[in-house]
Order: structure tokens, then sequence, then C-alpha cells
């Protein structure tokens, strides 16, 4: 595991060092809580970018808290001053897969959830280049998420409720570097 994990690091600094039209970058947070994550943006015109984020938590177990999420998420972004180059402005779509996992606001209550979930929304960013092979990428998300899951309960492995439907809006706050990214997310 040690040796596959150090085998992608490399990669990925190789190849964010070759590829100056695609930035690869991943979330230093997710990965130092074990959460495997990668990030991918690449020129696709002069002023349009496309970026694809995966991410994967394995955990079965938090303090008694199943954490175990899978999710995809797509954006295109625009940029007035040319691709990687300040402000921009972005839509986003993504899907997530809860293999069990447990809601923040039943932690520690004897349940999790499993189902599925997308969202889609707006992004505005803001990209500074350090230098050739660094950048910090600072951007806020606003948007609308719809998930289906059922409830179960720890103990027994009882279903307590049947399909269920949740609407949120969600703000994303992301701090990221070609190789590094810290993300906050604040749910409503």
């Amino acid at each position: 595991m040690k040796r596959k994990l150090l085998l992608l690091i490399l990669l990925t600094l190789s190849l964010s060092a070759v590829q100056a039209q695609t930035k690869l970058k991943w979330n230093a947070l997710y990965w130092a809580m074990g959460v495997v994550n990668m990030s991918a943006e690449t020129k696709l015109a002069d002023k349009w970018t496309f970026n694809g984020d995966a991410v994967y938590s394995p955990w079965k177990s938090i303090e008694g808290n199943p954490m175990r999420f899978g999710q995809l998420i797509v954006e295109g972004r625009y940029y007035p001053k040319g691709a990687f180059n300040g402000l921009y402005v972005g839509g986003y779509g993504s899907y997530h897969r809860l293999f069990k996992f447990t809601k923040w606001n039943y932690i520690n209550h004897d349940k999790y959830q499993k189902g599925n979930g997308m969202s889609f929304g707006a992004t505005l960013g803001y990209q500074i280049k350090i230098n050739d092979r660094w950048a910090v990428d600072l951007f806020a998300s606003y948007g609308w998420q719809h998930s289906r899951y059922k409830g179960y309960i720890k103990s027994t492995g009882e279903m307590y409720v049947g399909k269920n439907a949740m609407v949120t809006l969600q703000i994303r706050c992301i701090f990221c570097l070609p190789t590094g990214k810290i993300i906050l997310n604040i749910i409503k």
C-alpha cells in the first residue's frame, strides 16, 4: 500500500511537470485523513478549462461511525484573461455514492445511511500562478444537492427509514495547489 501511494505521488509530480496544459492536484487535508482523491484541470481552449475530481473514503469506522463514500465532480471553467490566469467562473455537477456513511447530524446516534445523490452549481474563483509548477486556486461554489438514501440502525441493521430525499444548499471553499488542495465544505 505504501509503495503504491509513493508511486502515485511520484507519477503525479512528474506528470504535472511534463504537462503544462494539464494541472494535477489533490486535497492534502483529505490525504492526511486517509481519503483518496485526485483532481485534474486541463485546457480546452484559450479561455476554457475542464476540471475533474474523484474522491473515495475507505473508512469503515471513525469512532464507530461509518464514513465510506465516493464522489465524482466535473466542472467547466471560463477564464476571461486566459486559461489558468486569474479570475474564473464555472459550472459543476457531481455524483456521490454513500456506501455506508454517517451523516453529520447522526454521528454517535447508532445510525448510518446508504444511497446516492447529485449536485449542480456555479463557481467563482481566482487562480494565482506562483511559478511554472505551482499555483494557488481559491474558489467558492454555490449549488443544489439531491440525495436518495436508506437509513439503518447500526446495532441491529434494521432499516429506520425507506427511500428518503434531501435537498441542501452547499458552499464549497477550496484552497488548492496543482499538487495539493485543502477543502472546507459548509453545508446548509
